[in-house]
């Protein structure tokens, strides 16, 4: 089974004391071949590269907009 990094599905709203729902982002490291595409059309910049992989630094900023998903070549990306 190839390596998959995940994001957690829920988060606290500290404003709020509710719960909200985050987005779940998979990657499947061993399809991604490191073009940084997901990264670049992100208009939340919830990718950064390292290593060229692709890694979440901003789930909270994720509008679902699925760019990074229907952009990717090697469809190593999945978000929920």
């Amino acid at each position: 089974m190839p390596d998959l990094q995940t994001a957690p599905a829920l988060e606290t709203d500290k404003r709020a004391s509710r719960k909200i729902s985050l987005p779940e982002i998979l990657i499947v490291e061993a399809w991604c071949k490191g073009c940084a595409i997901c990264a670049e059309y992100c208009p939340k910049h919830v990718f950064i590269m390292k290593d060229n992989l692709p890694v979440i630094v901003d789930l909270q900023a994720c509008n679902r907009c699925m760019l990074c998903e229907m952009r990717c070549p090697d469809f190593a990306l999945t978000v929920r």
